[in-house]
């Protein structure tokens, strides 16, 4: 499971009669969920060679919730995808394609866990959970604003897009991590 700070989720869903995806998505076996917001984590490095990112990207119905600095939860009803990503650099996601790894050796240009959610409430952590087993995640960096897109599958042979662009907001758990201090985070 990948670990996850506070989900805030809203209803972002299209309605069944509208043809035109959201700009910022995600599509899961055919339907388009609206992605508004994205969050970066810093996990910096574990047993692999690569520096740990876990990638969030959520629906407008997820409201982050941050105590001195850090996120303590999320609240709210909606729709997200994440990613734990293992890149070259310390400091920052580098831009790159990311390719699922199933056995987590946790190498620079992997990614080993990714789920996403739909229809999830928070208070009552209940929705549709898919666990994705396959695709690409490509990263582009430009100044503060990234670029994120993913073609892959999930649970049942599921197929799950993802498209983002904006200036993600960006946690350092780096030195947390290592003096196992974050415990404030959710598993989905």
């Amino acid at each position: 499971m990948l670990l996850l700070a506070v989900v805030v989720l809203a209803p972002g869903c299209k309605d069944d009669d509208d043809d035109k995806t959201p700009s910022y998505h995600m599509t899961i076996a055919g339907k388009s969920y609206e992605m508004s917001q994205a969050v970066l984590e810093n996990y910096g490095q574990f047993s692999g060679t690569g520096f740990n990112f876990d990638l969030l990207l959520l629906s407008p119905g997820f409201v982050l919730h941050e105590v001195n600095g850090e996120i303590d939860s999320i609240s709210g009803i909606g729709h997200a995808i994440s990613f734990e990503i293992f890149t070259a650099t310390e400091e920052m996601l580098s831009s790159g394609v990311y390719t699922y790894d199933a056995n987590g050796t946790e190498n620079p240009g992997t990614f080993d866990e990714g789920s996403a959610i739909v229809d999830f409430d928070t208070a009552i952590e209940d929705g549709t959970y898919y666990e994705i087993n396959s695709g690409k995640l490509t990263v582009e960096k430009s100044g503060n604003t990234y670029t994120f897109s993913f073609d892959g599958t999930a649970t049942n042979n599921v197929k799950v897009t993802a498209y983002y662009k904006g200036v993600p907001k960006i946690y350092d758990y780096s030195d947390d991590w290592k003096s196992a201090k974050v415990s404030r985070r959710i598993y989905w």
